[in-house]
């Protein structure tokens, strides 16, 4: 029996403009969209880049090249459980810390 999907609070993501890199979970694009973000079709139109493969050509040129924020598919379920918009830099800087962060 799988866990009902937590509650997003209306217009969390309003502000984001995402670009997915990689295979992302379908229940996180979800909570997105829940969430009123809008998905963008071209990384230097994103607000946002999410990826779990930093090790990604797009990822590399979205932080280098554009300076975007790129975070892991936690970040949004993270800032879901706790219901406000997480700030970014101390979950993509060196990459893995997002992964190992769980709220208890």
């Amino acid at each position: 029996m799988s866990e009902p999907a937590p509650e997003v609070p209306e217009d969390l993501f309003r502000e984001v403009k995402y670009y997915a890199v990689g295979d992302i979970d379908p229940q996180v694009i979800q909570l997105l969209k829940a969430g009123k973000a809008k998905e963008v079709s071209y990384n230097a139109l994103a607000s946002h880049i999410i990826s779990e493969d930093g090790d990604n050509p797009e990822v590399g040129e979205a932080r280098e090249v554009f300076d975007l924020p790129v975070v892991k598919p936690s970040w949004v379920t993270l800032s879901v459980q706790c219901g406000v918009l997480l700030p970014y830099p101390f979950l993509h800087r060196g990459w893995g810390l997002a992964v190992d962060l769980r709220l208890h």
